[in-house]
Parts: C-alpha cells; structure tokens; sequence
C-alpha cells in the first residue's frame, strides 16, 4: 500500500484531507441536487466513511456502512435514535439483515471496486432497496471534456478503477433503472470530474 493511501486510511488524515478540498461543499450540493432526501425516508450510505454527509442528509433513518474502524470511531459520535452504523466489508452486505430502504448512496466507492465486487455490491443493494426506489452514485470519472488536471489526478486516486461514464452506466444500469447519467467538473474547488448516476430499483 502506497504512503497516501496508509495515510488516508486513518481518519485524521482523511478528515484533513477533506477539509483541504472543501468536500463539505460537494456533499452538500451532492445532497440538494441529487440525493433530494425526503424527510422520514430510509436512506442507506455504503461505503460511509465517517459519516460526514449525514448533517446534510436531514430527518432521515440513516444507516452508514464501512470496513474502516477508524472512520467507524468518529462516525459514531453522530449516533442518535434515527442514525446507526455498521462495521462490514460493503460487498457482504447481502448478510446484514438490512432492508427496506428508500434510498441508498455510494459516493465516491465504486471506483475502489473490481467489476465482480461491483456486481455484487449492486446486485446486494437492489434486492434491500424497496421497489422504486432510488441509488445515487458518485465516483471520479475518465471523460474527454475534463482539463487534463483532472485527468491526472483522477489516474492517480487511491481507487484503482476509475471508469468513464459509460462504464458506470454499464454497470448500474445490469441491476437498476438508469434515470440519469451526469458528467459534473464542479463538486471540487480543484480540477476534478465526477460521474453522479442515479437509478431506480425496477418495479414489478
């Protein structure tokens, strides 16, 4: 593992780094623009990292997802009676017993992921996600209108799967319904592209 990526695996170095790149911001317009949480819904976030996107998330049921303890450890003190979070690797999610939700969101994981480990994340969330309801993707993105900054510094992320838009719509649209597939240069102050998709869950 490459010195970045032990560093951001500890959550002061995350947090740091966030905080360099104002990704406060980006969630927030991730979650006025796309996410659009309704209050009393159950909103699903895998690959949560240390919760930071639910202040921005409102009054939802909130269920986090991560692999990473340290995360996990800041993550918790945002526990309250409508927001938990579990300690599992997100491609078994299929065993932890949690259904029924109205939304779920990957953002920025996907590209961290293999094509199986991908179909099976997917394939796991369209089967606890209620029928008609929706999945939001974000994920550093490949695409040929992007400044070649943010090329660069999309071949160099610590996720080893960086895809173009196509790939992603690929991949989600095998088990959802594709409502829109967006190419965005401005959730960052720093040249940068991102790939938001949002999906349905097919309805019987």
């Amino acid at each position: 593992m490459a010195l970045r990526d032990r560093l951001l695996a500890h959550q002061l170095w995350y947090h740091t780094f966030k905080e360099v790149i104002r990704a406060d911001t980006s969630m927030k317009t991730i979650v006025q623009e796309h996410v659009l949480p309704v209050s009393g819904e159950r909103l699903l976030d895998v690959g949560c990292g240390d919760g930071d996107i639910r202040p921005f998330l409102g009054d939802v049921d909130y269920v986090g997802v991560d692999a990473n303890e340290d995360y996990l450890r800041v993550a918790r003190e945002r526990t309250d009676d409508r927001t938990r979070f579990i300690a599992a690797d997100v491609t078994d999610l299929a065993e932890l017993g949690v259904k029924d939700f109205d939304v779920a969101i990957a953002i920025g994981l996907l590209h961290h992921l293999s094509t199986p480990q991908v179909q099976t994340l997917l394939g796991a969330l369209a089967g606890v996600i209620r029928p008609g309801g929706r999945l939001i993707t974000v994920d550093p993105v490949f695409d040929p209108e992007q400044r070649t900054t943010a090329r660069v510094l999309a071949s160099l992320d610590r996720g080893r799967y960086v895809r173009d838009a196509d790939g992603y719509r690929a991949l989600v649209g095998q088990h959802f319904e594709i409502a829109d597939v967006r190419v965005r240069h401005d959730l960052l102050w720093i040249p940068y592209s991102h790939c938001v998709t949002e999906s349905t869950v097919p309805t019987p």
